[in-house]
């Protein structure tokens, strides 16, 4: 059972994401806010991030950011209803492995978390 951050400022997503991740059979770690999950990618070492783009405190991208100072490689799906290809580039820059348009598509997002967890 692989351990999945999902992070996301809104209950709902948060939710739906969730229980999409946990019909996979893996551990899911719900967080609401970027600077929790931020700490939580640090330290917990997690197989999968799911994290949206748009959020208080500190953006995705800013996390992405962090996160490459850090040298954590933990695997970082972006969720965003952003659509703009320039902030999809900037956020695979960044080292985000994958970048999903919301709303999320259970059957795209747990391809993505099947793939990733090959590797």
């Amino acid at each position: 059972m692989s351990k999945i951050l999902v992070i996301d400022d809104s209950f709902f997503q948060r939710k739906v994401v969730s229980d999409i991740v946990s019909e996979l059979g893996h551990e899911v770690i719900p967080i609401a806010s970027s600077t929790e999950g931020l700490n939580a990618i640090l330290t917990q070492n997690p197989d999968v991030v799911i994290m949206d783009l748009l959020m208080p405190e500190m953006n995705g991208t800013e996390v992405l950011e962090k996160l490459l100072e850090a040298e954590n490689r933990s695997p970082v799906i972006v969720l965003s209803a952003d659509i703009q290809e320039s902030i999809k580039k900037k956020c695979m820059d960044l080292g985000a492995v994958a970048f999903i348009n919301k709303p999320a598509k259970k059957d795209e997002l747990q391809a993505k978390i099947k793939e990733i967890l090959a590797r």
